[in-house]
């Protein structure tokens, strides 16, 4: 067994400021007299309101992420159907050319190459946005000019798909713009959060400063307020699966709050990770599309230890 000292350590991210205020105030919650707080009234105060602020600043968030996800998935769907008719519409250009019912320069209308049958790549919404307009602007070019109305999309059709991709779009870039405010508004609180929740920790081992190190230590934590060390190496491992499907999740990048190191699972949704903190720790599992992780650990020094974590899709 290694001999380092024991280091009090603070929250540095937002699910960890909000599990450590959720847990002060459960605990004083929970006191019964005669038993007394660790914390003084006005502190209590403090983090009650710091506390209903911040679990409402952190809901807002996740409001506005299951609105943004929900208008994500209907544009998902538009954005396949404009890109299908989009192709379809190229298509029929190529086959009327081939019929020799449309001449190869019917093509130009569109800003399409004369010299070639070829359709262009669309595979971005600022694509998608260029096509569009070219191929409604395009048509009513060419039909001015003596060309016979499309069918199958007709350009009616085919607008109609358009503005409705494009409804979808715009409120879909809204709702992004509103996710980025909510989480700013997070960010705002956090400078008051690690105030307050550094003066309750002060306080809370104030209170219990008279008892031996190790019984301060265990008093402490009930609140919340957790200590690491730095020892002997230990391997944190396991497997990350989706909890919705229940498939190993692969790029899964994993650190230890505190640590330098991280790792990235596997394509069997394994990982590992190499540390020398133990004690109270927190272990975040962090993938594009899904909610951030965050699971409490309790390691010993030189212990190795398996973390199975099943992620939440956003």
């Amino acid at each position: 067994m290694s001999t380092s000292s024991i280091t009090r350590v603070l929250s540095d991210s937002n699910i960890s400021r909000q599990k450590t205020s959720n847990t002060m105030v459960k605990k004083n919650n929970s006191i019964v007299a005669p038993d007394k707080s660790a914390l003084t009234p006005d502190t209590i105060e403090r983090l009650n309101t710091d506390d209903d602020n911040y679990n409402k600043a952190i809901a807002a968030v996740t409001t506005a992420k299951a609105s943004r996800n929900a208008a994500k998935n209907v544009a998902d769907t538009k954005r396949e159907l404009l890109d299908d008719n989009i192709g379809g519409f190229f298509n029929t250009i190529n086959n009327n050319i081939k019929l020799h019912s449309m001449t190869v320069d019917a093509r130009a209308f569109y800003g399409l190459s004369t010299g070639n049958k070829k359709s262009p790549i669309v595979n971005t919404d600022i694509k998608r946005e260029l096509w569009g307009k070219r191929i409604i602007d395009g048509d009513a070019q060419r039909v001015a000019a003596g060309g016979s109305a499309m069918a199958n999309p007709t350009i009616l059709q085919f607008k109609a798909i358009f503005d409705g991709y494009n409804t979808v779009i715009t409120g879909l870039s809204t709702l992004k713009t509103n996710v980025q405010k909510e989480i700013a508004a997070v960010n705002v609180l956090n400078k008051e959060m690690d105030s307050m929740l550094l003066h309750a920790t002060n306080e809370i081992e104030t209170t219990y400063s008279e008892l031996a190190s190790p019984a301060m230590r265990a008093a402490a934590r009930e609140y919340g307020v957790r200590y690491v060390s730095v020892g002997l190496p230990i391997v944190v491992s396991g497997t990350i699966i989706s909890k919705a499907t229940g498939l190993p999740l692969p790029k899964v990048k994993v650190h230890i709050g505190g640590g330098r190191k991280f790792a990235l699972s596997g394509i069997d949704g394994k990982y590992s990770l190499n540390t020398t903190l133990y004690g109270d720790l927190e272990l975040y599992a962090d993938l594009t599309d899904f909610t951030e992780n965050m699971t409490s650990i309790t390691l010993a020094d030189g212990v190795n230890m398996t973390v199975d974590i099943a992620m939440e899709a956003e």
